[in-house]
């Protein structure tokens, strides 16, 4: 009798089951592609010194000038004086891109002013810093150039992953470390008014 009525019961457990309705729905969700690129533009303030702890930001600002130089003589640690044009203040660009992964972003220079060497021109006297930013002071060098050279570098949003590309413009001082042709600007270079764009823009790929 027991066994029996195991059995019924067992029977209608799985006629329940078979009879049982599922409800499907989709999910979807669309990020967009980056398709443009921003720019905020800082100046800073070196002291006059090549020690970048004591460096302090002046603001943001709408374009790049480093205004009037001046003819100074500096002291190096080795006891040694040099002579050139110089000014207390340099530039850093934040590139900022408004989507989605992946792209790339490409910097060009419009003008012979910065993209002639020689005393013709600026083109090896400006450095281009390229930095993978993590934070507003933590970041990691990918690369520096002269100006002349920075022409068409370009930097991936994998290597990019994790941060920002900021980018410094300075002028040379002849300190160890600056990048391959960069010089000073000395008393033989053309008097004059020098003037370029910035072209910073990004490819979705």
């Amino acid at each position: 009798m027991k066994r029996g009525l195991f059995f019924i019961l067992l029977g209608l457990f799985i006629c329940l089951s078979l009879d049982a309705k599922a409800a499907s729905f989709n999910i979807g969700a669309q990020i967009p592609q980056a398709t443009d690129v921003n720019v905020t533009i800082t100046k800073y303030d070196s002291k006059g010194t090549e020690i970048p702890t004591d460096d302090t930001a002046v603001g943001t600002v709408s374009s790049m000038d480093f205004g009037k130089l001046e003819y100074k003589t500096i002291t190096r640690s080795d006891g040694k004086k040099y002579s050139m044009f110089l000014t207390n203040y340099y530039f850093g660009v934040d590139v900022g891109v408004n989507g989605a992964a992946p792209w790339t972003i490409y910097h060009y220079v419009d003008g012979n002013d910065f993209k002639t060497t020689g005393d013709g021109g600026l083109g090896d006297n400006i450095i281009v810093t390229f930095i993978k930013q993590t934070s507003d002071t933590q970041g990691t060098k990918l690369a520096a150039y002269t100006i002349a050279d920075s022409y068409g570098k370009y930097f991936s949003s994998t290597t990019l992953s994790g941060g920002w590309l900021r980018i410094y413009y300075g002028i040379a001082t002849g300190a160890s470390g600056e990048p391959t042709g960069a010089k000073t600007i000395g008393l033989t270079e053309n008097a004059k008014t020098y003037s370029g764009t910035i072209v910073i823009t990004l490819t979705p790929r």
